[in-house]
């Protein structure tokens, strides 16, 4: 099996650093004139792909949540389903040549971050919905 190459981590950090601690330039972007850190659709997809929140991304840039949804929502929808698909692949890369590299890894992010468990569970039946008890 081909190593999982880290230039994507590396790339993801150089980019982060230079949001957090490179110059931010202001510039009035919203309807009241008020100065909004410059943000770029590259920097949201970067923070979406390495599993940030919306709540995290939005607080890092000194947003609002639905500012954010409202400008880069397809960028954030996209970044976390190339982050899901990549996992899968390389799951599915390991599995296919056998090595066990960084198997425990590949498991632990399939668990957390795809739902994954080493036992399928069967369909259940809904709860019965029960009257309310006082006291």
């Amino acid at each position: 099996m081909k190593p999982i190459s880290s230039w994507p981590i590396i790339s993801m950090l150089w980019a982060m650093l230079g949001t957090i601690v490179g110059p931010s330039s202001q510039e009035p972007d919203d309807d009241e004139g008020h100065a909004l850190p410059a943000l770029t659709a590259k920097q949201v997809e970067v923070f979406a792909y390495c599993g940030c929140t919306d709540r995290e991304i939005a607080d890092l840039f000194m947003i609002s949540e639905p500012y954010l949804l409202d400008r880069f929502g397809a960028n954030l929808v996209t970044m976390r389903a190339r982050r899901a698909y990549d996992l899968r692949k390389a799951q599915f890369d390991m599995a296919k040549t056998g090595d066990g590299g960084h198997a425990q890894m590949l498991i632990w992010l399939g668990r957390n971050e795809l739902g994954q468990s080493l036992s399928p569970q069967q369909p259940l039946e809904a709860e019965p919905e029960l009257d309310a008890k006082v006291g």
